[in-house]
Parts: structure tokens; C-alpha cells; sequence
């Protein structure tokens, strides 16, 4: 297997593709066939074990399920909570809890389960996962406190001078070490502007937003200008967390629809040796730069990789909340 990478501050976006072909955010991208095979014997002890664990069960009778978890609508969300059970239950599958089952209760949703959660995995089921991918214009300071600009004032462009714009010809990025070679300062007007609200930003994925770096991406406390939305929810076919290799670090592989890669393209084309933005609920969970180890655009096949700062456990929950799509209602753990 061939594949082409994509550098972020945090991680890697990388292509996946086939030996045979071209090579292909908080990201990069490989595709990985597997193929296992096994000795009729070995099946022959498998299907043994199975069966004595079937018998094993049947006598001493599977754990008994139980509340684990309620939610309830967020904030001032309305809506029908039903109909994020569907949602829910996705998520649970992806997460590995077989048998594990959302329901709902009065106005509130309750996850059945045969043990307990870990708060991380609670987080993941409740995380509206709202997905923009959107270019990275400039970087920006904390605010100031005490101004008052409202965010749709915010400008389209880098607002001091072109010198702070993260564009490639500024950055020059040396696609042998697939690093920038100028390090790129935030624009200072950018301070007297407050962050986009996530519900500003996820209602207006065609307008400009100033975000915070979300906490766990290792660098809290930045912010960015991003440009309009290229990619959405709707552009993801499916998502699955894996292995780089073996034993290598945990990424979440992207597919997309036909239509989706060709949008995703078009933005990493836009983008190439410049930043793309991972927006999820208002916040940057990645900031790629595209293909900086190649000298020209090409096609990335409808396969994404997101790699970073994953665990195991990360990973799936990020592979979970893309591939189930958002919250159709917000919601919060029940006090």
C-alpha cells in the first residue's frame, strides 16, 4: 500500500490508495488492506470454544442490563429526543458495547448497558458532532476583554495586512521535511474580536467564524479565522477507527460520498500547502496543512485519514461521532 501524507500541527491527513495507483487535520490518510486466513484445525478449536462458551452462558445466564446513563435536552434545545435514540444506539455499536441499547423516558434518553460507561465514551454519545472542514485564513490572539464586536462583523480576510494570511506563498512549505519554512504570526486586530458562539458557527457554516482550539488538541488557548465551510456532515459516507500499522498510532479513516470527495477536493486543492480546519461544535480539533510532501495537487479518492494525539479509545469515539452524524436535539447528562 501506497500513501501520501498531510501535515498538521497536531497530526496528519494522509491519502489511502492502492499500490497499484497514483499515490492519494487537529490531521493524514492511508488506506490498509488486510487479509487473514487460518488452519482448518485452528477453526476446528474455535468453533469448540464457542461452543463451550455458549454453554457457559446458557447455564450462568448473561449480565443483566441496567441504567448507566440519562440525558437530557441541552440548554434551551427542543425537539422530539427520540429521535436521537438512533443516533445513540450507532454509537454504542461503534464504541464496542454489543447489546447496549438507548431508550426513550419521558422527555429524557436513558442508555441500557451490561456495565458502566467511562466518562470519556459518555462524552462521545452525547457530543453533537457537527463537522465543518473550513480553510484556515489566519491565526489570531486571545480576545481583548472589554471591546464589543459583534461575530458578524468579523472581516473575510486576514485584517491587518496580507503578511499574517496563511496562504502557501507565505508560508513556504518545504516538502522535504513537510514543514512551513516561515513561522506565521496572529494578526493583532484579530484581539479585539470575542470567538463565534457554536451556535453562531454550526448555523452558519457559509460565514466567517473566529474559534478556539479545542482543549485536548494540544494547543489550547489558540484561535483562528476560518474561512466558509467546504465539507459537512452530509460529505461523510462512513468513518472507523484502526491502526496505521500494527503496532502503530490509532487514526480515523474517512469515507466519503462521491459527492463529498469532489467537495473535499476542491477544498484541499484551494488549500494545497495551506491549513484546513477540523470545526467540530464550534471549536478546532485539527489544522492540517495539505499534501506538504508533494509538489503538486493531486485527488485524494474519497479517503481521509486523521491522525493526531489519538488513543485507541479517542479515535473511536471521534470514528463514532462522524460516522453516526449529529445530535438531532442536543443533549446533556441528567442531573
Amino acid at each position: 500500500m501506497a500513501c501520501r501524507s498531510v501535515t498538521n500541527t497536531t497530526g496528519r491527513l494522509r491519502r489511502h490508495e492502492n499500490a497499484a495507483a497514483s499515490p492519494v487535520g487537529h490531521i493524514a490518510s492511508t488506506l490498509a488492506l488486510m487479509a487473514s486466513g487460518g488452519f482448518l484445525g485452528k477453526v476446528i478449536i474455535v468453533l469448540m470454544l464457542t461452543a463451550g462458551a455458549a454453554m457457559l452462558a446458557s447455564c450462568g445466564g448473561a449480565p443483566a442490563q441496567h441504567v448507566v446513563a440519562t440525558f437530557a435536552p441541552a440548554g434551551s434545545q427542543t425537539g422530539a429526543v427520540s429521535e436521537d435514540v438512533p443516533t445513540i444506539d450507532h454509537r454504542l455499536t461503534q464504541l464496542g458495547y454489543a447489546g447496549a441499547t438507548a431508550r426513550v423516558k419521558g422527555d429524557h434518553v436513558v442508555v441500557e448497558a451490561q456495565k458502566a460507561l467511562p466518562h470519556s465514551d459518555l462524552q462521545a454519545l452525547t457530543v453533537e458532532g457537527d463537522l465543518q472542514l473550513r480553510p484556515l485564513l489566519c491565526f489570531a490572539p486571545p480576545f481583548m476583554a472589554g471591546t464589543q464586536v459583534l461575530p458578524q462583523t468579523l472581516p473575510t480576510t486576514c485584517y491587518s495586512t496580507n503578511k499574517y494570511a496563511l496562504i502557501a506563498s507565505n508560508l513556504h512549505v518545504d516538502v522535504t521535511t513537510g514543514q512551513p519554512t516561515n513561522t506565521m504570526q496572529p494578526d493583532p486586530t484579530l484581539a479585539l474580536y470575542p470567538s463565534s458562539t457554536p451556535e453562531y458557527n454550526d448555523a452558519n457554516p457559509h460565514a466567517v467564524v473566529l474559534l478556539s482550539a479545542a482543549p485536548n488538541s494540544g494547543v489550547s488557548g489558540t484561535r483562528y479565522l476560518l474561512g466558509p465551510a467546504g465539507v459537512t456532515n452530509a460529505a461523510i459516507q462512513s468513518a472507523v477507527a484502526q491502526r496505521s500499522a500494527p503496532y502503530g498510532p490509532a487514526v480515523v479513516v474517512i469515507t466519503l460520498t462521491s459527492e463529498g470527495a469532489a467537495q473535499w477536493d476542491a477544498l484541499a486543492d484551494e488549500q494545497f500547502h495551506a491549513y484546513v480546519a477540523m470545526d467540530v461544535d464550534g471549536v478546532v480539533d485539527s489544522a492540517p496543512l495539505t499534501e506538504p510532501t508533494q509538489n503538486t495537487f493531486s485527488s485524494f479518492g474519497g479517503k481521509v485519514e486523521i491522525s493526531g494525539n489519538f488513543t485507541q479509545a479517542s479515535a473511536q469515539s471521534l470514528a463514532a461521532e462522524l460516522d453516526s452524524g449529529p445530535l438531532a436535539v442536543a443533549l446533556q447528562t441528567a442531573p
